[in-house]
């Protein structure tokens, strides 16, 4: 469980700075479904 505690950690550090620059791009529900495959 802890590495997939770790791996959300980084990986909303990660929305954080790059969600805004995709974000008129790109719906978020399609990042969702990117990441989560």
């Amino acid at each position: 469980m802890r590495m997939v505690q770790i791996a959300l950690g980084r990986f909303k550090d990660f929305l954080k700075e790059q969600y805004p620059l995709y974000e008129c791009n790109i719906k978020p529900k399609f990042i969702t479904k990117d990441m989560i495959v």
